[in-house]
């Protein structure tokens, strides 16, 4: 018999946590294991899963970390452990993801030999799809840049991609055995990508558009409106600079790893057009331009520091 398990990492929201669950509880195809991995939450997330009775549910498995290892971290974790259960499938998600109730079950409809993972279609509250979860790399430095899915893939039974976030990610046990786990080093961002790119190595990632997860995308940092080149864009508030160190160094590491000649010139243009922005537009230039250069020369050498950013944000 096939078997599935889910996946769901915590961090600080136990309230879209349990809304989470009550969503994987509530599947029309009844999931094997939840596997919670909680990133070292101080918030009282296990004790209030235990005055909400989860903690007694045969099904659920809760695993708490020392400390917090990021979404990557948490990944790595909980997919080492379904697959050291025996499972054959392994769906993954955030704390602010709530699959629709016959999710899985559309999702398995198409499981076979010749597919490495399946993915739902990714929904916004408001009922709109997200085009950025999902998306097929673009040929330009080996892939690192994503073409969007388009409305029409949305209108597919199902259609083949390359990139699909860890929202809704549902991933064949062989496929983990051949590739092995998310690269816990990169605490936060761009993990989705590295780690799609090892699965499109071994074959295909299914988008199965009618399966649906809402996605309440809790985790966006919140920024600073200005006004650039005839449009509005957003300004990073400095004392939360630090969130968007790893997408910067982890992407740069990725193409640095596939282009070792022009990877890291790429990397190099766009912290200039980073300090461009900084001279015109923002707050604290100096530590900014800073903060920058120590990202971009980290993915270049491959350094991976996870409590530096905020280190130097503080000096």
């Amino acid at each position: 018999m096939t078997t599935t398990a889910a996946v769901v990492v915590t961090y600080n929201r136990k309230v879209l946590l349990a809304e989470c669950l009550d969503a994987l509880l509530r599947q029309s195809k009844p999931l094997d294991r939840i596997y919670v991995v909680d990133n070292a939450s101080n918030d009282g997330t296990d004790r209030f899963l235990q005055a909400g009775g989860y903690m007694g549910r045969a099904e659920l498995t809760y695993i708490r970390l020392d400390v917090n290892m990021g979404g990557a971290g948490g990944f790595h974790e909980g997919i080492k452990a379904a697959y050291a259960d025996g499972h054959d499938w392994i769906w993954i998600m955030d704390d602010d993801a709530e699959p629709k109730p016959d999710a899985l079950e559309r999702l398995a409809a198409h499981y076979s030999e010749d597919v490495c993972a399946v993915a739902s279609l990714v929904v916004r509250p408001d009922g709109s799809i997200d085009l950025l979860h999902r998306g097929r790399f673009n040929a330009m430095l080996g892939g690192s840049l994503i073409d969007r899915m388009t409305p029409a893939d949305a209108e597919q039974p199902s259609v083949d991609i390359d990139f699909c976030t860890f929202v809704g990610l549902d991933i064949r046990r062989n496929v983990v055995e051949a590739i092995g786990l998310p690269k816990k080093e990169f605490f936060i961002h761009f993990d989705d990508n590295e780690y799609c790119h090892r699965i499109r190595t071994v074959g295909r990632i299914l988008l199965v558009p009618g399966s649906a997860i809402l996605h309440k995308n809790a985790g966006s940092v919140s920024a600073r409106i200005r006004f650039e080149n005839g449009k509005l864009v957003t300004c990073v508030p400095y004392d939360k600079l630090w969130l968007t160190y790893f997408l910067f160094r982890n992407r740069t590491w990725l193409r640095t790893q596939k282009h070792p000649g022009i990877g890291p010139l790429y990397a190099v243009s766009a912290l200039l057009m980073k300090f461009l922005g900084i001279l015109i537009f923002e707050d604290h230039k100096l530590r900014r331009m800073r903060f920058w250069l120590n990202a971009c020369m980290d993915g270049i050498a491959g350094r991976f520091d996870n409590d530096k950013p905020k280190r130097l944000l503080a000096e």
